[in-house]
């Protein structure tokens, strides 16, 4: 026999009906040793290539009968399709593998932590917030979304940015119901495929898809009561037969949450207390439509379209400014109203072309994108001041409008190459992106029955943002144990921004980008993970916009001038039998920025606006716990202390916060009966300092059942969120210029939640990954 390292065996296994995923296929030597070995993909199929000595290839998977293929009888010079493999069910073992194919809740992987959602009440039952709310170490407060210990996260779906940040962001997610969602995909350290933004790493949210030759509808009806309520109603549906799979999804939502925060300004002879409470509308529409088309075996392309329609109006907010002396009497009372009025729209479309160099698995693919996001918001202000007798003073009437205008528009090139070779696996391309973001701005004062435009606020915006991208991934698999992963990124970024006032921003930088990973196996029952990130954290648009946006005694305003910072994270891991983990992180920031709310003694206004002013360092350690209890209880238990501090590298007055943190968390699934699950997580921030924060302690318990019927068709869920209502964020204290800033605020977390959901058709489905080239810089758009 010749054989070659170019020779491929491949074929698709089967277990009679449907394919069989990740069904090991090995390659034996005369002693019966493994030398070679791939799982079968989502197809079933798979592809190893031929090593000399080879005499045997054995395939097997949970529940069905080996089967061992001769290759001694085989012609080897070529290569060799074994068309299909049908596995036969093996009925001695059927009751375990019934039990066992059932997936962990968390699965561990060289540069991911993949949450399983199909199991999971809460996150299945709610949608996207929260799924991710029950990943253990991710944290979602005040309309950000952040890794523990390391900063704010991208999030994307089915490997693709979502276009939204802050609470734009958040609502988008609350339109993706839990129970389309296969899995999540926590990236600590992003490789460099992946764009460099972003300090807190990357979620990746992978939808479910529609197996081959298949099709499901499922539609999910919920209603949550609050202070208030709302309802979400979402249609999805995906077919997937022959050569051609498309997806439809539409989603609706209306209702409204309450809206209340406190500001507290402690002078050292003075204080003021900013009130506001009201009702925030949550009205979206959003929708998805994807198209695939395989045109050979070589040949694949397709088309995204998504769009969305969001109406965030915040209604009804009653405000309060009171200003008290050194002994604590009140000097002047302001009330008022508050509407604001927002219109929201963006619209991404994708295309992409795949071709197969080879049945190597060398591959080529192109991406190209578009983005557009259009804001309109209008907010009006009527306030009153009031003397000691809470009494309208006359003629003492404010009003106060702010009305602006924002636009974004992204387009964006990116080209990629799998080339697995014989000693290493490939990846490398290059991606070139360009970004518009126009803004204007309009303030007006006066009466409502006589507005005056105040020319001293009026702004136009600009902002221009072209980078240019390499990067080069390579993986290899050292012997049975030791697994390595690397990769380098270079940006190249040119920025220039414009704006009326005079205050231009032109500056341009390139950074490369490293990252590591090394898994090594000492055992059956003993691994350890390493890998290491540098990531850029570059402003949002909004924060380099100077204009000021003025609500009683706050100022807002953008910092043209502000420039992004650079992370190091370090991470360690070691696992015993899967279950226990040990792990140990760092992570440091260079020239990072944050908004400071600077108050002025003299008359007690305060300008708040994003500063570089901090070099930072945060460690910690941690013990996870991941495993099925018994057959009725699976649990994820994870406790982490850490230590946060660092410096300031500006002129301010005010000093980098240094201190420790203990965090814990619980999520449990328990199996009630056949048709019957409950799900209870619980998690506990103490209290802490970071940055110029110090804050108290938070927690949040959630408890979820789901009841299924005709056959996992219909389930009916229900979810109480934080039933005692602590994780809002409580006593946040920062101290700039001698004057102490209290913040406490309350959205409305606490919640119960009835869900019903119905699916059918062709209910075997898959998780699938949706191509695109629109990356991280999208989500800066800050809105």
């Amino acid at each position: 026999m010749l054989a070659t390292a170019q020779i491929e065996i491949k074929g698709i296994v089967i277990d009679g009906k449907t394919p069989v995923i990740f069904a090991s296929v090995e390659l034996k030597n005369s002693e019966n040793k493994t030398i070679n070995g791939v799982v079968t993909d989502d197809d079933g199929k798979f592809v190893i290539s031929y090593v000399d000595e080879g005499k045997s290839l054995v395939i097997n998977f949970i529940g069905l009968k080996e089967k061992v293929i001769d290759l001694t009888t085989q012609q080897l010079d070529n290569d060799i399709d074994l068309g299909t493999i049908i596995l036969e069910e093996d009925a001695q073992y059927l009751e375990e593998v019934v039990v066992n194919a059932e997936k962990k809740l968390i699965e561990y992987k060289i540069d991911k932590i993949v949450l399983n959602i199909e199991n999971n009440v809460i996150a299945s039952s709610g949608d996207a917030i929260d799924a991710i709310n029950t990943a253990p170490g991710v944290l979602v407060q005040d309309n950000a979304i952040s890794m523990l210990g390391r900063g704010s996260s991208r999030v994307m779906v089915d490997d693709r940015i979502i276009n939204l940040g802050g609470e734009d962001l958040v609502a988008y997610l609350n339109s993706i119901p839990g129970s389309s969602i296969k899995s999540i995909e926590i990236i600590k350290n992003p490789p460099a495929k992946y764009e460099a933004q972003g300090n807190g790493g990357l979620i990746n949210i992978i939808l479910k898809k529609a197996k081959s030759n298949s099709w499901n509808n499922s539609t999910s009806l919920s209603y949550d009561q609050n202070r208030y309520s709302f309802g979400n109603l979402s249609n999805n549906f995906v077919y997937n037969k022959d050569k051609l799979s498309f997806t439809i999804n539409v989603n609706g939502r209306k209702g409204a949450v309450k809206a209340l925060e406190n500001f507290d300004f402690i002078y050292p002879d003075s204080k003021t207390s900013l009130e506001s409470v009201g009702r925030k509308t949550n009205d979206d529409i959003s929708g998805r439509l994807s198209v695939d088309y395989d045109f050979n075996d070589k040949l694949s392309a397709g088309v995204q379209y998504s769009g969305r329609f969001n109406d965030p109006d915040l209604v009804d907010k009653e405000i309060r400014t009171t200003n008290f002396d050194n002994t604590n009497s009140i000097n002047s009372i302001f009330v008022g109203d508050q509407n604001f009025d927002n219109d929201n729209e963006n619209h991404s479309l994708n295309t992409h072309v795949i071709y197969k160099l080879d049945t190597l698995g060398r591959k080529v693919s192109l991406d190209l994108d578009y983005f557009d996001f259009d804001s309109k918001k209008d907010y009006r202000t009527i306030s009153n001041e009031l003397d000691s007798n809470m009494n309208i003073i006359d003629g003492q009437e404010m009003f106060i409008r702010d009305f602006s205008l924002l636009g974004i528009e992204n387009k964006s090139i990116n080209l990629a190459v799998e080339h697995p070779m014989s000693f290493m696996n490939l990846s490398y391309g290059a991606k070139y992106s360009i970004i518009d973001s126009k803004s204007d701005y309009t303030s007006f004062g006066g009466t409502v029955d006589n507005q005056i435009e105040n020319d001293d606020l009026r702004d136009q915006f600009t902002f221009e943002e072209q980078t240019y991208a390499l990067y080069l991934n390579g993986n290899k698999k050292i012997g049975d144990k030791l697994s390595v992963q690397f990769g380098l990124r270079l940006e190249t970024t040119f920025n220039d921004g414009k704006s009326i006032s005079g205050q231009n921003n032109e500056f341009d930088y390139s950074r490369l980008f490293p990252s590591l990973y090394i898994d090594y196996r000492i055992n059956d029952d003993n691994s350890m993970n390493f890998n290491y990130g540098k990531r850029i954290d570059r402003p949002q648009f909004n924060e380099l916009n100077p204009y000021r946006y003025q609500s009683g005694n706050l100022i807002s305003q953008g910092n043209p001038f502000l420039r992004p910072s650079f992370i190091d994270t370090f991470d360690f891991t070691y696992s015993y039998k899967s279950k226990f983990s040990t792990n140990i992180f760092l992570t440091t920031a260079s020239n990072g920025y944050d908004y400071v709310n600077n108050p002025t003694t003299t008359d007690n206004i305060v300008l708040r606006e994003p500063l570089n002013f901090f070099k930072f360092h945060n460690y910690g350690i941690g013990e996870i716990f991941n495993s099925k209890i018994n057959s009725w209880w699976k649990t994820n238990t994870a406790m982490y202390l850490l230590r946060a501090g660092g410096e300031t590298i500006a002129d301010i007055d005010t000093e980098i916060l240094d201190g420790f943190q203990f965090y814990f968390s619980s999520n449990n699934s328990f199996t009630l009966g056949k048709n019957t699950r409950l799900q209870l997580n619980y998690y506990y921030n103490s209290a802490h300092k970071r940055l110029l924060i110090d804050r108290d302690a938070t927690s949040r318990l959630n408890v979820g059942v789901n009841q299924s019927f005709l056959k996992n068709k219909l389930k009916l869920s229900l979810v109480f969120n934080d039933i005692f209502n602590d994780s809002r964020p409580q006593n946040l204290v920062s101290v700039v210029n001698g004057v102490r800033n209290v913040i406490n605020a309350d959205y409305s977390v606490r919640s119960v939640r009835f869900t019903m959901s119905y699916s059918f058709g062709n209910t075997k489905i898959r998780g699938g990954k949706k191509r695109s080239g629109n990356k991280e810089e999208l989500g800066r758009s800050g809105n």
